[in-house]
């Protein structure tokens, strides 16, 4: 059983990132899960700086999954996950 509410085109995003399929997502525990988490968040943050105001397909993907397994960021929320990052 799913974790989160996935798409077919999410499975799809997932074999062609990271190669992983639907089993191996759908059995994701929970260290696993923010790592997968975490390796959307990166291509968020790599396609955001490029985008010029306008993301790519893989892009716009990697945010709709990021706020699908995490929840939507508010500012404060973000800038804090961040800063943390910084400290390590």
């Amino acid at each position: 059983m799913a974790w989160a509410e996935f798409t077919e085109n999410d499975y799809v995003f997932f074999k062609n990132e990271f190669n992983l399929d639907r089993a191996e997502i759908d059995a994701m525990d929970d260290d696993a899960q923010d790592s997968l988490y975490a390796k959307c968040l990166d291509i968020e943050l790599e396609e955001t700086p490029d985008s010029g105001g306008e993301l790519s397909d893989r892009g716009e993907m990697a945010v709709r999954l990021v706020d699908l397994i995490h929840g939507p960021y508010d500012s404060a929320e973000f800038e804090a996950e961040m800063a943390e990052g910084d400290s390590e």
